[in-house]
C-alpha cells in the first residue's frame, strides 16, 4: 500500500512537469481541501477531481456575488451617511479614525509580541 501511495504521488509530479496545464491541475489538487468531513470519506482521486470541478464553478458564483456585496454596502453606507447632520458625519469620522488606530495599534503589538 505505501509503494502504491509512493508511485501515485511520484506519478502526479511527473504529470505536473510534463505539461503547464497538468501542472496547474495537480496544484491545484494539492491546495483544495474538501469540506469537512468529507475527506474522511475515503474519496477516490476521480471523484475528488469531480468534487474540485463542483468547487470551482460555485466559487466562480460566489465570487461574483461577493463582489456585489461590497458595492451594495458601499452604497447602502454612503445612503446612511448622506442622512446624517454635520456633526453626526464629523462624530462618524473621529470614531472610524479611532477604530483604525485601535486596529493599527493592536497589529503592532501583535507583531513585536515574542513567541
Amino acid at each position: 500500500m505505501v509503494l502504491a501511495v509512493g508511485l501515485c504521488s511520484f506519478s502526479a509530479a511527473q504529470e505536473a512537469t510534463d505539461s503547464p496545464a497538468a501542472a496547474s491541475v495537480a496544484e491545484e489538487k494539492q491546495e483544495f481541501r474538501l469540506p469537512f468531513f468529507f475527506g474522511k470519506l475515503g474519496v477516490p482521486d476521480g471523484q475528488r477531481d469531480t468534487l474540485i470541478g463542483i468547487h470551482q464553478s460555485y466559487e466562480e458564483k460566489l465570487e461574483l456575488l461577493r463582489e456585489q456585496m461590497k458595492t451594495l454596502l458601499k452604497e447602502r453606507d454612503a445612503a446612511m451617511e448622506a442622512s446624517l447632520t454635520e456633526g453626526q458625519k464629523l462624530r462618524l469620522r473621529e470614531l472610524r479614525a479611532e477604530a483604525k488606530a485601535k486596529e493599527s495599534k493592536a497589529k503592532q503589538s501583535e507583531a513585536q509580541a515574542p513567541e
